[in-house]
C-alpha cells in the first residue's frame, strides 16, 4: 500500500537499498549493476517532485497528476518485488556457499540461478524503461522540486491556521457536556488546589470530539469568571517554536501583536500581565510535545499568584503527559440520547418530527452513522436541514452519507485528516494499512505489528531495536494520538484488543485510497472475482474465506502477497499453490481443519510469522520445517504435535514461541538457547529424557509472565522423586503472573518464590498431597484446583511449635476460587504434629464454622474480595463459612460435598 503522502519515503527507501554495499555486491553477481544505476538516477529525479505532485492532486491539471502518481505507485510496487527477489537470491547464495551438491540441485530446479538471472534482467529493464517514461512525462506536469520535509511543515501550518479558535460559545447550542463541564469547574474552584502555585488540567480526546467546546463552556461560566482575576484564551496549534508560542500567549494577555519584539520583551510583558494575579489560561489545540519548552514556559507562568490554573486541550496523550500536573481528563463521545438531541436541533424544522414520524427512524439511522462525534452530527444535520421530504432523507442515507463526509465546504475529513498529516511518514503507512480490517474489528497489537513487518513498513531508528520493538513503538504512538481506542482486556487472560472508531476507520480508508481492499464473506468454488483477479499486485489478504479450488484459481495471480490469513480454513489440506508465494512473510492458519501441513511450507523462505493455533488435527511437522531461517513467530498451541520439528535448534531467528514440546528431538535446554521475548509459553513434557534434570538446570525462563506446564508422558511415567527434582531445578521468572500445571506426578511442589502471581491453575495431579502456600501470594486473584485425587488439605496452617501463629491468613486479592473433583479433600488447613504441641490438630477445615471458631485466636481466614466460589465433587469437604468473611460473594455453586 502506498498511502497518501508516503511515496517520497518509499522512493527514499529504495535509494537507501541501492546505496548498501551488500546490495551492490548482489547486483554484481546477477549482472544487473548498470540497469540498477540508471534506475537510481531516474528515481532520484522523480523523488524530488513527488511532494509537489501530491500537493496538486485536487487542483488544476489534477487528472493528469493523479494518473502520473498511479503509474509511479505501480512501478514502485514492481521495484519492491524486484528488491525482494534480489534479497531471496542473496539468502540462497549464502545457504549454498561451499555445498556443491546443493548448487547442482538448485541449478536444475525451477529456481535455477540461470533462469532467475534472465528473468531478473528482463524485469529490471522493463521497470527502468517505465520509470524513464514517467520521468519524461513529469516535465509536462510542470512540477517543482521540493524539500518534502519543509513543504510538509508549511502545508501543516496552512491547515492549522484555519483552526484558529476563540473563547466564545453559545451554551444553549451545546448538548451532552454538562457532566464534563461540572467536573472541570469543580477542579478549578477547589479551595485545596488553590493553595498550589500552578495547576495544569489536560483535556484529551479524538479530533473534533468537543475538547474546544468543553473548554469554551468552562471558560465562559460565571463562577469561573468571578473566581479568577484574569481569564485568557490562546489557540496554539502546530507551534513548536518557543518565540512563536510566546507571541501567541503575549497577544492573548495584551491584545496586541508586535512581531518585532524580542523573546525577552515578550516574556517581560507576559510577566507584568500575570504577576501576583490569579489567572486562568486556556491553551487550545496544543500539539507541541517538547518537555523542555514546556518547563521553560512553566517558569514564566508561575509568576501568577497561588490558585492560578491552565487548561490545555490536545489530541495527543503525549502532550497531556508533558504538561499535566493532574491526571488527564479524557473526553468521551456523546451518548446516543445527546447525539439525537443535537441532530434534532440542527436537522429538523419545528413540527417536522410530529408531521412525519418516519423522520425519526431515518434520522436515528443517520445519527448512528455519525458515531456520536459532535462535528459529524453538526455537518450532516446542517446539510439535512434543507431537505424537507422523506424521500430526500432516504436518498441521503442510502447514497450520499459517506460521500458527504468526503466532500463539501464543511467537510469533516480534512479536519480529521490533521491527525494523519501530523504523523511521521513511517506511521502513515501503518495507519493506512488498518483500512484492511472491517469496522469494529478487534485487533491485537502483536497481530498488527507482525502484519506491518510483513509489508516492510517498520524501520528501527536504532540498531539495538528489533523490528518487533520498533513496531510496538509505532503502535504506541498511534494509540497515544487516539487513533486506536476502545482498549479491552479480557479478565485474567491478559489478552488485550483494540478498535478504531468508525470515523477513524473512514479516515484510514480515505488516505489509503484504492491501493488495498478488504474482503469479507466467502468466494465460492466456480465463482471468479474480477475485482480480485485484476489486483495482481495485492500484498495482503487478511479478511477472507476461500475454498481450495478458489485458492488454486486466484493465488497464481497474487505473487506479490506478503500476508495471507486463512483463519478457519475448512479443507483437510492446503492447496500446493500457496507454496509458490515466495514473498510471503505472514501466514495465519489458526482454527484450521487441516490434517497435515504440506512440505511446501518449508519452501516459504521469507516467512516471518506462522500461526497454527487451534489447528487441532495437526500431528506431524512438514519435512524441512527447520529450514525456515527467517521465521520469528511460531504459534501452535492446541495442535497435536508430540515433538518439535527435526533440526529445531537451528531456528535461531525465533523470538516468539507460544508452545514447546520436550520430546525425542529437543530437551528443555533447547528452549533456553533461544532468545525468546514472548510473555507466554506452554511447555508439554511428552517424553522423559535421560538427562531431564540437567537440561532443566540449563534453562532460564527469563521474561515470561505466563507459563503453562503440561506433563503428558503417555508411554512412561517417571518416578515421583525424579519429577519433583526436575521441577525444583526449573528456574521460573520472578515476575511470573500466571502459572498453570497439569498432569504432574510428584507428591509435592517446589518452594518457588513467585510473589507476583495473579492466576494459578493446578489440575490432574493425581499423586499430589501438598500444594504451595497460596496465602503467601498477595496479588492472587484466580485459584483453580481440580482433579487432585490424593489431596486432603489445601495448605499447611503455618503454626510454629510454640503454638504461635506465623501470620494471619487474608486472601486480600482473591476473586475467583474453584475447587473441583477432589474426593479426599477434608478442609483448607492441615498442621503437622510437633513435639510438645499443646494444640490439637484440627479434624476439619478452616472453612467450617467449628474450626473457624477454634482458630480465631490464632489465625483469621477471610476472602474480602471473593466474588465467585465453586466447590464441586468434594464429598468429604464441609462448607460452613460465615457470610461476614465473604462480603462480596456474588456467585456460589456447591455440588456433591459433605452436608
Amino acid at each position: 500500500m502506498a498511502a497518501e503522502g508516503v511515496l517520497v519515503d518509499i522512493a527514499s527507501k529504495f535509494l537507501g537499498y541501492l546505496a548498501q554495499s551488500a546490495f551492490q555486491e548482489v547486483s554484481s553477481w546477477w549482472g544487473v549493476k548498470g540497469d540498477l544505476k540508471k534506475f537510481e538516477q531516474s528515481l532520484s529525479l522523480i523523488r524530488a517532485r513527488v511532494t509537489d505532485a501530491e500537493k496538486h492532486q485536487e487542483g488544476e491539471n489534477s487528472a493528469a497528476i493523479k494518473e502520473w502518481l498511479r503509474r509511479l505507485r505501480a512501478v514502485l510496487y514492481r521495484a519492491d518485488d524486484l528488491f525482494d527477489d534480489l534479497y531471496i537470491a542473496q539468502q540462497r547464495k549464502k545457504r549454498t556457499k561451499g555445498d556443491m551438491a546443493k548448487k547442482v540441485r538448485l541449478l536444475f530446479s525451477s529456481s535455477s540461478p540461470v533462469l532467475f538471472n534472465i528473468e531478473l534482467a528482463r524485469e529490471l529493464k522493463s521497470i527502468r524503461q517505465d520509470l524513464d517514461d514517467i520521468k519524461s512525462d513529469m516535465d509536462g506536469l510542470h512540477l517543482s522540486v521540493c524539500d518534502h520535509r519543509g513543504e510538509s511543515r508549511l502545508q501543516m501550518a496552512r491547515l492549522m491556521s484555519k483552526r484558529e479558535t476563540t473563547s466564545f460559545v453559545q451554551p444553549d447550542e451545546v448538548v451532552g457536556r454538562e457532566g464534563d463541564k461540572d467536573a472541570i469547574i469543580s477542579m478549578l474552584l477547589d479551595p485545596v488546589l488553590d493553595e498550589q502555585s500552578i495547576f495544569v488540567i489536560p483535556i484529551v480526546g479524538f479530533g473534533d470530539i468537543g475538547k474546544t467546546t468543553l473548554a469554551q463552556l468552562v471558560f465562559n461560566d460565571e463562577r469561573v469568571k468571578h473566581h479568577f482575576e484574569l481569564t485568557k484564551w490562546a489557540c496554539v496549534p502546530m507551534i513548536d517554536d518557543h518565540k512563536e508560542f510566546m507571541r501567541k500567549v503575549f497577544r492573548c494577555f495584551t491584545d496586541n501583536d508586535h512581531q518585532s519584539r524580542s523573546l525577552e520583551e515578550l516574556q517581560s510583558c507576559i510577566r507584568t500581565s500575570i504577576e501576583n494575579k490569579k489567572y486562568l489560561l486556556v491553551l487550545d489545540d496544543m500539539w507541541d510535545e517538547s518537555r523542555d519548552r514546556w518547563l521553560s514556559l512553566m517558569s514564566l507562568f508561575r509568576c501568577g499568584s497561588k490558585g492560578s490554573k491552565i487548561i490545555v486541550t490536545a489530541r495527543s496523550n503525549v502532550v497531556a503527559e508533558v504538561v499535566g500536573t493532574v491526571p488527564t481528563y479524557k473526553i468521551g463521545f456523546l451518548t446516543d440520547g445527546a447525539s439525537w438531541e443535537l441532530f434534532k436541533r440542527l436537522a429538523l424544522k419545528e413540527g417536522q418530527e410530529e408531521d412525519n414520524p418516519n423522520f425519526t427512524k431515518i434520522g436515528k439511522e443517520i445519527v448512528d452513522r455519525c458515531a456520536n462525534v459532535p462535528l459529524a452530527i453538526r455537518v450532516i444535520g446542517s446539510l439535512l436541514y434543507s431537505k424537507d421530504s422523506e424521500q430526500e432523507w432516504l436518498l441521503f442515507r442510502e447514497a450520499h452519507l459517506s460521500k458527504t463526509k468526503m466532500t463539501g465546504e464543511n467537510d469533516i475529513m480534512p479536519v480529521l485528516k490533521l491527525s494523519y498529516d501530523f504523523l511521521p511518514s513511517p506511521l502513515k503507512q501503518c495507519f493506512a494499512y488498518c483500512s484492511l480490517f472491517p469496522k469494529d474489528y478487534e485487533f491485537k497489537k502483536t497481530e498488527l505489528v507482525q502484519l506491518w513487518m510483513a509489508q516492510g513498513y517498520i524501520e528501527p531508528s536504532q540498531e539495538s531495536l528489533s523490528l518487533e520493538d520498533a513496531g510496538g513503538l509505532y503502535f504506541l504512538e498511534l494509540q497515544r494520538r487516539n487513533l486506536f481506542q476502545d482498549v479491552k482486556e479480557v479478565a485474567l487472560t491478559g489478552r488485550v484488543t483494540y478498535k478504531m472508531h468508525d470515523l477513524v476507520h473512514d479516515l484510514a480508508l480515505h488516505v489509503a485510497g484504492l491501493e488495498e481492499k478488504t474482503f469479507e464473506g466467502s468466494f465460492e468454488e466456480g465463482r471468479s472475482s474480477s475485482s480480485l483477479l485484476t489486483m495482481r499486485k495485492m500484498r495482503s489478504i487478511v479478511n477472507a474465506k476461500f475454498s481450495s479450488p478458489c485458492l488454486r484459481e486466484m493465488i497464481p495471480f497474487f505473487q506479490s502477497l506478503r500476508a495471507l490469513s486463512l483463519v478457519r480454513f475448512a479443507e483437510s489440506t492446503l492447496p500446493d499453490c500457496i507454496g509458490r508465494l515466495r514473498r510471503l512473510r505472514y501466514l495465519n492458519l489458526e482454527h484450521g481443519r487441516m490434517k497435515c501441513l504440506p512440505n511446501f511450507i518449508a519452501e516459504l523462505e521469507c516467512l516471518q510469522t506462522l500461526n497454527l493455533d487451534d489447528c487441532c488435527y495437526l500431528k506431524r511437522w512438514p519435512r524441512g520445517f527447520s529450514n525456515l531461517a527467517n521465521l520469528r513467530h511460531l504459534r501452535f498451541q492446541g495442535c497435536e504435535f508430540r515433538d518439535m520439528p527435526s533440526g529445531f535448534e537451528k531456528m535461531k531467528s525465533l523470538i516468539e514461541l507460544n508452545k514447546f514440546i520436550v520430546g525425542k528431538v529437543s530437551g528443555l535446554d533447547t528452549l533456553g538457547a533461544l532468545d525468546l521475548k514472548g510473555d507466554y509459553v506452554e511447555i508439554d513434557f511428552c517424553k522423559c529424557r535421560i538427562d531431564s534434570v540437567g537440561e532443566t538446570r540449563r534453562v532460564n525462563m527469563k521474561d515470561n509472565q505466563r507459563l503453562k506446564l503440561n506433563f503428558c508422558m503417555k508411554e512412561e511415567t517417571p518416578k515421583s522423586g525424579d519429577m519433583e527434582l526436575m521441577l525444583e531445578c526449573l528456574i521460573l521468572p520472578p515476575n511470573l503472573e500466571e502459572l498453570s500445571i497439569g498432569g504432574y506426578s510428584g507428591e509435592r511442589f517446589p518452594t518457588w518464590m513467585l510473589p507476583n502471581l495473579v492466576t494459578v491453575k493446578i489440575y490432574n495431579c493425581k499423586s499430589c498431597v501438598q500444594l504451595p502456600q497460596f496465602s503467601q501470594l498477595p496479588f492472587l486473584k484466580w485459584l483453580d484446583l481440580s482433579n487432585l485425587e490424593a489431596l486432603e488439605y489445601i495448605e499447611e496452617d503455618g503454626w510454629g511449635g510454640d503454638g504461635e501463629s506465623c501470620s494471619a491468613t487474608h486472601f486480600t486479592a482473591l476473586e475467583f476460587l474453584y475447587i473441583r473433583k477432589m474426593p479426599k479433600l477434608k478442609g483448607w488447613f492441615w498442621r503437622p504434629r510437633v513435639k510438645d504441641d499443646v494444640h490439637p490438630v484440627p479434624q476439619q477445615a478452616a472453612m467450617t464454622s467449628d474450626v473457624h471458631q477454634d482458630l480465631t485466636s490464632h489465625r483469621l481466614l477471610s476472602f474480602p474480595r471473593l466474588s465467585t466460589l465453586y466447590i464441586l465433587d468434594c464429598p468429604q469437604f464441609v462448607v460452613s463459612m460465615p457470610l461476614t468473611l465473604l462480603p462480596r460473594l456474588e456467585e456460589f455453586h456447591a455440588q456433591n460435598i459433605h452436608e
